[in-house]
């Protein structure tokens, strides 16, 4: 064999990657011709769904309490003006 033969060869890890492009391709023309524009809104209405769900998780009275507790700030960090 030369090495130009050997070089061409993929491994099953490289056709794998290969294929995966085609099915995404595919898979979006069949829901963007299932949904056309509305898939704008659905992914929008996603967004804000995960979006509600995570801030569900802050706990803006246990902020405010850390924030005021620091009464000087570390060495190296430039204070923020006020807005």
């Amino acid at each position: 064999r030369s090495n130009s033969t050997a070089s061409r060869k993929l491994t099953n890890g490289q056709r794998g990657q290969m294929r995966w492009p085609i099915f995404r391709k595919i898979f979006v023309v069949l829901v963007w011709y299932h949904f056309g524009y509305e898939v704008i809104f659905f992914s929008g209405a996603i967004m804000a769904v995960i979006s509600l769900i995570v801030s569900q998780w802050v706990d803006p009275e246990g902020q405010l309490a850390r924030e005021a507790g620091e009464e000087a700030l570390p060495k190296g960090v430039a204070a923020q003006p006020a807005v």
